[in-house]
């Protein structure tokens, strides 16, 4: 019964062994050889839309959660953040902000894709960087869509980190080095920083309907809102001689109109549609005045309702260094409503009432043009 006991002993023993052996050499324990890594938001230069650079920078992750354990974006935005702060705005450049905070959460392996986009043509770039060396690997595609560069991105992966979940960092030749020190400094120019985006846009405006400034945030590459705030008053005389006898006339054109819009912005470029509402002070007057006694004798009026809407196209030019120029033609709907003064006896006939409001129309512009300049902050 003893010999018994011992060789079931000794079975069990060999069977916790093995099983030792499954759960370590399990995905669940091995993942901890994996180094961890820092994967920095994709960026793009030129035609490459933020939908395309949040699909490429889903599917990298992706891949690469063989190879390391990533770091969580909040982690790393947050200590970005701090590091910001901490440092001076003129030593912050990219390297040493990606330094200083690999150092502080003490992660070797930096990955970050770029993206260059011209017309159908995209270059992917994927940058592997520790704290001592840096590599990288390039592809080129010509009339590419975004499901291509998702498979571009597997063979740059493979090509940099290999089939391996150990991390070795080959060693560069001095020809390597000096490409890559020329290239970044080529691309250094390009490169845009998310953080520093300009956002509000603000325009000297002459249109139709008045002059004054014109304010625009810009939410997002596809999406503006928009403000307008302009005014005009025009103001002419002359003496007429009619049946009733001479009389002074003035007359009077004064507008004061502000726009609150929003503009959807096709293939984030600069065209744009326009929707919004209009607030304005409209009024058209002639006052006449008796030359003998200079006495009223009558007025012609018009104005127009308080609020009403606004649909428009345009297409604003904003270059490098900020400046901007936008043309644009809106469409308002505009019906004056109009009213007489008799005074002093004087009276308003039929066809001259006629003759106002034919005038008025054609002094009403319902399709005004814009024309800004202006600088984007």
């Amino acid at each position: 019964m003893g010999s018994l006991n011992l060789i079931i002993e000794k079975q069990v023993k060999h069977i916790l062994f093995i099983l030792s052996i499954l759960l370590l050499s399990s995905p669940l324990f091995g993942q901890s050889e994996r180094p961890e890594a820092i994967i920095i938001p994709v960026s793009g230069i030129g035609d490459v839309t933020n939908t395309r650079k949040l699909i490429l920078q889903n599917t990298l992750e992706d891949e690469l959660k063989s190879h390391f354990r990533l770091v969580l974006k909040e982690k790393y935005q947050e200590v970005l953040e701090k590091v910001v702060e901490e440092l001076e705005f003129e030593e912050c450049n990219k390297d040493q902000c990606i330094l200083r905070v690999q150092e502080i959460l003490q992660v070797e392996n930096v990955i970050h894709l770029q993206v260059i986009g011209e017309g159908s043509d995209t270059q992917l770039i994927l940058n592997w960087r520790t704290l001592d060396e840096k590599r990288k690997k390039e592809d080129f595609c010509e009339d590419c869509g975004t499901g291509d560069l998702r498979k571009m991105i597997s063979g740059l992966v493979d090509k940099l980190v290999g089939g391996t979940n150990k991390v070795v960092i080959p060693k560069r030749d001095k020809e390597e080095i000096k490409y890559e020190k020329k290239t970044a400094e080529k691309l250094e120019k390009l490169v845009e920083v998310e953080k520093d985006a300009k956002e509000f846009l603000i325009q000297v405006t002459a249109s139709g309907i008045g002059e004054g400034l014109s304010l625009v945030y810009y939410y997002s590459d596809k999406i503006s809102f928009g403000f307008d705030s302009l005014y005009r008053k025009e103001e002419l005389s002359g003496t007429f001689i009619s049946s009733s006898g001479t009389q002074n006339a003035i007359l009077i054109r004064e507008r004061s109109t502000s726009l609150i819009y929003g503009r959807y912005h096709l293939f984030s470029g600069s065209f744009y549609m326009q929707f919004g509402i209009v607030n304005r002070d409209w009024l058209i007057e002639a006052q006449y005045k008796s030359t003998s006694n200079n006495k009223n004798t009558v007025k012609y009026i018009a104005t127009y309702p308080d609020s009403t809407t606004i649909v428009g196209i345009g297409w604003n030019w904003i270059a490098d260094i900020g400046f901007s120029f936008s043309l644009g033609v809106s469409y308002i709907p505009t019906k004056p409503d109009y009213e007489y003064v008799e005074e002093n006896d004087y009276y308003i006939s039929e066809s001259k009432k006629e003759l106002w409001e034919n005038y008025v129309n054609e002094n009403t512009l319902e399709t005004p043009a814009f024309i800004k300049l202006g600088w984007i902050f």
